[in-house]
């Protein structure tokens, strides 16, 4: 609840920002984040696109962007192809950015590269020491060796 009220509180300032003529990338992926935090899918999809459209390459909102659209349980959200197309421009050498490679290329149905993107991403987490994280993506590995797509139950 208390997570919930400080999304809720971030989300007013960042209108407010918006509403200042402070149409910034850096704003437009705040309120992603938010809105997603907050469970309005559609309005962080929104903001995320208009914070590439204002900083094209931008990696994290791009990760962001293409991980909701590969895993949101919501068939409404989801867009495999996009996420799929986002995903290309994310670096190989960052575990977080392969796992949602991984996560897309599962999402249409690409196990096999789902697989190895995976095991690369669970490599990259141990090797930085984040054993969690390296055990999350472990979770959704055996999704892929079962050929089933990953959806995020708390997106």
């Amino acid at each position: 609840l208390v997570r919930q009220q400080r999304h809720s509180e971030a989300h007013a300032h960042l209108e407010r920002a918006l509403e200042l003529a402070l149409e910034t990338p850096e704003v437009h992926a705040s309120l992603g984040e938010t809105h997603s935090k907050l469970g309005r899918p559609g309005a962080a999809v929104l903001h995320y696109e208009s914070a590439l459209r204002l900083r094209p390459g931008w990696r994290a909102p791009a990760n962001n962007l293409a991980w909701l659209l590969a895993t949101h349980p919501d068939p409404r959200v989801r867009d495999t192809a996009r996420a799929l197309e986002i995903s290309k421009n994310l670096s190989e050498s960052n575990p977080t950015f392969l796992d949602t490679i991984a996560a897309a290329q599962a999402a249409a149905g690409h196990f096999d590269l789902a697989q190895q993107n995976a095991a690369a991403a669970i490599s990259l987490a141990r090797l930085s020491g984040d054993i969690e994280f390296a055990r999350a993506i472990e979770a959704r590995l055996a999704l892929y060796r079962a050929n089933r797509a990953f959806v995020d139950p708390n997106p």
